[in-house]
């Protein structure tokens, strides 16, 4: 532990925790989530570790994307886009540590639910961050690319990526990115079929359900809408980055990225207008 989480938790020490709100963090990879969730688990820990599961431990996809793998037989190092059953899970799994009346701040990689928001809105304030779509898609390329997962003590891979850009942007698995935006918002597609425009209205409709929408482009207006509605004043610092080399591609590579990122783009330019209407 670092000399500032010591302060910050001597501080919260002298601070009333179970006043703080209740919160849910609907984090899309790579969208900047690492760091600011970082941020906001500081603001609820006190000298007293024993009262630190008052924050569930962050909900990462690649723990329940192995489950999957082992209980239905996919390919885990290869990785597989027909993974509803791990979303599924990870929806289920929120739920239930949301019925645990000490949780006062949950994260994760998980689909929105209207059920379960219906049943938990008055309880808990939900929030969440978007980035450009095609940077998210080629941070989530870059990193997929060239990283070691650690399961069971053992570093493995997980959605191996051996393919150059532009074969992998007309693979499935290339694609699978340019449509997180209605996968997270909009919820589990039975049929997969989460570019249609049922599954980008349900995206747009549910964003408005959302008590702060924030952009990685503008952390500074995040971080001022979270002291405005709770008093937090966030220390984001940059943790889990991957290079981005948007500028050193030809136009034709840039181009199939904003087509294959069509969908969360539009999703992406309606959340901007939503902030606007709250300013």
């Amino acid at each position: 532990m670092n000399l500032n989480g010591i302060l910050g938790r001597v501080k919260n020490t002298f601070t009333d925790v179970n006043a703080k709100p209740k919160l849910v963090f609907l984090h899309v990879p790579k969208c900047g989530g690492t760091s600011i969730d970082t941020a906001i688990r500081c603001q609820y820990f006190t000298l007293n570790k024993l009262n630190d599961d008052i924050v569930h431990d962050r909900l990462d996809s690649l723990r329940s994307a192995y489950i999957g793998s082992v209980k239905h037989n996919l390919n885990f190092t290869k990785g597989d886009p027909k993974n509803n059953r791990n979303m599924e899970f990870n929806q289920d799994f929120v739920a239930y540590r949301m019925l645990d009346p000490n949780i006062k701040y949950i994260s994760g990689h998980f689909p929105f639910d209207q059920k379960i928001y219906n049943e938990f809105e008055n309880e808990y304030d939900f929030f969440t961050i978007l980035r450009d779509p095609v940077k998210k898609w080629l941070s989530n390329y870059h990193y997929r690319a060239n990283r070691y997962s650690l399961i069971k003590g053992n570093k493995v891979k997980h959605w191996d990526i051996v393919e150059d850009m532009e074969e992998y942007l007309n693979s499935e698995r290339g694609q699978f990115h340019g449509y997180d935006y209605a996968k997270y918002y909009g919820g589990i597609e039975a049929n997969y079929d989460y570019n249609s425009r049922e599954s980008i209205e349900k995206a747009k409709e549910n964003l408005k359900n959302f008590k702060i929408i924030g952009f990685l482009e503008d952390l500074d207006g995040f971080k001022e809408d979270f002291k405005n509605n709770y008093g937090f004043k966030l220390n984001i610092k940059h943790r889990n980055s991957s290079k981005n080399s948007e500028n050193k591609l030809p136009d034709h590579l840039i181009d199939k990225i904003k087509e294959v990122c069509k969908t969360d783009i539009e999703i992406y330019e309606y959340a901007k207008t939503l902030m606007k209407k709250t300013l």
